[in-house]
């Protein structure tokens, strides 16, 4: 059995119960009916007395079972969830569209932290000394020399550098230390080619700091993308 499907059957398990409880908590609604007490004569009384089916000293009450204080527990908690008094209606909601969440996250196998905190690595690239030290090297052999030995992870990082070194070069970013590729993109904000080096920026994020398993078919229309920008860069 997938995972999918055992969060689904959980779920379901679940549902199934609180039905069972709430119609438990049902059954233990208070007779609202008034009563109207009468006194038995005393002839009733002592015939009542003498009767060993009203003698309640050696009566014994069963007691409930585990599973029946278990019911009654559940009962109160949801009397109370599915009544609508306070914050009762509020908790009812918020519950439901949690257990919603959980599931199609579940489903789509994504992690809930992850909506809330992201690896600042993912977030952008932060360029430190190494990169700056690594536009000083031909890239270019770089690149040929990692995609002749197939390790296309490494010849996607040595292309965005090379794209880089080339943005810095015509002065459309200002290349520093410390700098992010949100830096960069802010910096050609009003240039032709920002739709895609925003693009190449988030593959080599991908790629780069995501260890995005990186195969020929995929690495080839990566490079191809670069190669359309070099060429307008150089136009």
């Amino acid at each position: 059995m997938g995972k999918n499907s055992v969060y689904i059957s959980f779920i379901f398990l679940t549902l199934f119960l609180a039905s069972v409880a709430y119609a438990h908590a049902a059954s233990l609604k208070t007779d609202t009916n008034s009563i109207h007490a009468t006194l038995p004569t005393a002839e009733k009384i002592d015939s009542y007395k003498s009767n060993s089916d009203f003698d309640y000293e050696t009566t014994v009450v069963p007691s409930e079972s585990f599973a029946e204080r278990i019911l009654d527990w559940l009962a109160q908690m949801l009397n109370k969830l599915f009544s609508n008094e306070g914050a009762a209606p509020y908790i009812r909601y918020a519950i439901i569209a949690g257990l919603i969440i959980f599931v199609v996250l579940r489903l789509m196998n994504v992690k809930a932290q992850s909506l809330f905190f992201k690896n600042r690595k993912q977030q952008s690239m932060l360029i430190n000394q190494e990169e700056i030290e690594l536009m000083e090297s031909d890239l270019d052999e770089m690149i040929r020399k990692e995609i002749s030995d197939k390790n296309f992870h490494l010849a996607v990082r040595y292309l965005y550098l090379k794209l880089l070194k080339t943005l810095n070069t015509k002065e459309y970013i200002n290349l520093q230390v410390h700098k992010t590729n949100f830096d960069f993109q802010y910096e050609m904000k009003d240039n032709p080619c920002i739709e895609d080096f925003t693009k190449l920026s988030r593959v080599f994020e991908f790629v780069w700091y995501g260890d995005f398993a990186v195969e020929k078919e995929i690495f080839e229309k990566i490079f191809s993308d670069f190669t359309s920008i070099f060429k307008k860069l150089n136009d």
